[in-house]
């Protein structure tokens, strides 16, 4: 399912997307929203299923934003 409309989409997981592309790493962002990791985890699959795409590469230390995700869809629902 690739979102559309992003009213669509739950707003938990656009501040857990937001979390992700600031911090780049699942445990900083789950802290960051006191969540647990495996709970970020989650909102991570969730958001590459609505969004039909890795969104994120993990890393040694981490995650990296895949190319597309440098100017995400998600930052139009942020700038108000």
């Amino acid at each position: 399912m690739k979102v559309d409309d992003l009213s669509q989409i739950d707003m938990r997981l656009l501040v857990a997307f937001n979390a992700l592309m600031e911090e780049l790493s699942v445990t900083r962002a789950a802290d960051r929203l006191s969540s647990s990791q495996p709970a970020m985890s989650r909102n991570l699959r969730q958001l590459r299923i609505l969004f039909a795409d890795e969104l994120f590469t993990r890393q040694s230390h981490g995650l990296a934003a895949t190319p597309g995700r440098t100017a995400a869809p998600a930052d139009a629902a942020f700038a108000g």
